[in-house]
């Protein structure tokens, strides 16, 4: 099956800085997971995989710094989203491990989880955040 590439688009920007970049970069890092869901290659889908979870281990944890430092009124929240995400990604790195991927379930949890977190819950902190640091400047 072919899974077709997330692009990135002008929606997804929040006007955070430090968030633009990584969350183009995030793109990329799903993309190649989907490209190697493509192989049947199982080793290709753990090292993709492995890539893909340790960036958004890194994401999570400067997001959420971003969110303490400028004091977001909802991370508590926004971490436990991230716990919960985190715990569907464990899921499906087991699968992997034990060679029963279910790619389609795994191509629509990273096509919905983009989009929805990123329009979801991150545009909460940066309409929250994005005037103060407008006043600031």
């Amino acid at each position: 099956m072919k899974y077709v590439h997330l692009k990135w688009e002008d929606r997804y920007s929040l006007e955070v800085d430090a968030m633009y970049k990584v969350h183009q970069e995030l793109i990329v890092f799903i993309n190649k997971m989907f490209d190697a869901m493509e192989t049947e290659d199982y080793s290709q889908m753990q090292i993709a995989f492995v890539n893909l979870a340790n960036f958004v281990v890194k994401h999570f944890k400067d997001e959420e710094a971003f969110m303490d430092k400028h004091e977001f009124t909802g991370r508590e929240t926004h971490k436990l989203t991230h716990k919960k995400l985190l715990e569907s990604m464990g899921e499906f790195e087991s699968q992997i491990k034990t060679k029963k991927l279910d790619k389609d379930r795994l191509h629509g949890f990273l096509r919905v989880w983009l989009s929805s977190h990123i329009m979801g819950i991150d545009r909460k902190y940066a309409d929250e955040i994005v005037p103060k640091l407008k006043k600031v400047a």
